[in-house]
């Protein structure tokens, strides 16, 4: 059986609980751990996990899972996954995997170390949907790539960003396009192939944050579509 442990509380972690337990008894969730002791006390107490903490070196020693799940804001990651690799666990790390590429470096370091993996979560790679349109692009069932469009057309208001950790670079290292509009883009580009070159721009326009909450892209892909 897998032992799997949760980083994070928040919103998310919900989602991640019910994709473990769908896996019974091949896995177990048997720790959750938070910074905030009332959150974590409270999310295990909901989902029934045995073990609540607040330090995660205490965590991983105590527990020893196989698999550790992040539901963490953004800038946390890259040192989590490495030490949770460094303690003999795998990782499932919610997008943005890291905020920059020398942490990219850094975790692919730690895994040549450890033998252990970290994997971030795209799942709209892995839909039977998904699957399917990637396969017609690439038998060429659709004809030659020319134009794609790609748009995340969400709204968030005042009250989401009113969370301590958003809209910032420190916590966040981005706004809409490392939060939201990543899963499509992160889609199109695996459906569509290399790229060749990218033009950008990004603004916040519309709230008071650090970050943007508006980009736009161009996009060259290596089979000449644009």
């Amino acid at each position: 059986m897998t032992k799997i442990a949760i980083i994070g509380t928040g919103g998310i972690a919900k989602s991640h609980v019910d994709a473990i337990q769908l896996e019974a008894p091949r896995a177990e969730l048997v720790a959750a751990m938070d910074v905030r002791e009332d959150a974590v006390r409270a999310f295990c107490e909901q989902h029934q996990i045995p073990a609540a903490y607040t330090n995660v070196t205490e965590m991983l020693e105590r527990e020893q899972p196989d698999l550790v799940h992040f539901c963490t804001p953004p800038t946390s990651h890259a040192e989590l996954s490495i030490a949770c690799m460094r303690a003999g666990a795998w990782v499932l790390c919610e997008k943005p995997l890291t905020a920059s590429l020398q942490e990219v470096d850094a975790i692919i370091d730690a895994e040549q170390e450890t033998g252990k993996f970290t994997s971030s979560v795209y799942q709209w790679r892995f839909g039977a949907g998904g699957g399917h349109l990637k396969q017609l692009v690439e038998d060429d069932a659709l004809g030659r790539p020319l134009l794609g469009i790609c748009q995340t057309t969400w709204y968030r208001n005042d009250a989401y960003y009113a969370v301590p950790w958003r809209g910032t670079w420190q916590h966040e290292a981005g706004g809409c396009s490392m939060g939201h509009g990543i899963h499509a883009m992160d889609f199109f580009l695996w459906m569509y192939g290399p790229w060749s070159e990218v033009t950008a721009k990004m603004n916040h326009l519309n709230h008071d944050i650090e970050v943007e909450d508006v980009s736009l892209a161009l996009v060259n892909f290596e089979n000449g579509a644009m």
